[in-house]
């Protein structure tokens, strides 16, 4: 299986995952009583008289995310305009529009992630994309692949290590300037920060670095014309571009 497949089975797998891992998992009790308290409705709930009315009772869920058609075909067609353009990181730029078309496509799932938790679709859709380069950066065979060497187990745990801290200390940090009501800008600062922490840590562990993580998100490695591989062909016209992804059918 080559990596683009690789990725695009792993997304499928973790589209729900990559939001919660990195923000969305349940708030703890701010005390103790507040502990008690959910501790006892538990153990006791409640019982309704009828069964409660999704969009009557309770918010209407949106439908849990999957991946735009065509999504392959939206990451060839970005990374090969960005060569043509001559964009430093090709292979972030191509990554980053297969997010936003994942995005777009699911979009309601977003608006409502983005509601719950006081934060805007622009910096879900960057968690997003946080999320997922953080999982790709964890396929450790195309990480051998890259570095030329093997990642021993060592190496893997501390990086899975990395993973699972930043993210809990994200995401106090995150929820702190939530609840205390701090400027967008604060919290955008908090996502750059902690994106560039876990890259230089990252870095520091496997050798990879900004130009080896690049091939990483380009998708497939071994195709030609991937920067790993060979420059980019001149005398080729380039492929017709996808049409756009419109939001998800139905899901409103």
């Amino acid at each position: 299986m080559n990596a683009r497949k690789t990725w695009l089975l792993a997304a499928v797998a973790a589209a729900i995952a990559v939001v919660a891992v990195v923000l969305l998992l349940p708030r703890q009790p701010d005390s103790a009583s507040g502990a008690a308290a959910a501790n006892y409705d538990d153990v006791v709930p409640q019982r309704p008289e009828a069964p409660p009315v999704e969009g009557r009772d309770t918010p209407r869920r949106a439908p849990m995310p999957s991946l735009p058609p065509r999504s392959a075909e939206i990451q060839a067609q970005a990374y090969a305009q960005a060569q043509a353009d001559g964009v430093e990181r090709p292979g972030e730029t191509a990554f980053r529009a297969t997010i936003d078309a994942f995005m777009k496509y699911n979009q309601r799932f977003a608006e409502q992630q983005a509601a719950e938790e006081g934060i805007t679709v622009p910096e879900v859709a960057e968690l997003t994309y946080f999320g997922f380069m953080v999982l790709q950066s964890q396929q450790w065979p195309e990480i051998e692949d890259l570095v030329g060497r093997s990642i021993d187990e060592e190496e893997r745990a501390l990086a899975e290590q990395l993973m699972h801290d930043l993210n809990a200390e994200f995401k106090r940090g995150l929820r702190d300037l939530v609840d205390d009501e701090a400027p967008e800008a604060e919290r955008w600062a908090l996502i750059e920060k902690t994106q560039q922490q876990y890259k230089r840590e990252y870095f520091a562990i496997t050798g990879m670095n900004e130009t080896l993580l690049d091939d990483l998100l380009a998708g497939d490695i071994s195709r030609t014309g991937a920067p790993i591989a060979t420059p980019p062909p001149e005398d080729i016209e380039p492929a017709p571009a996808p049409e756009p992804v419109q939001e998800r059918p139905q899901s409103r």
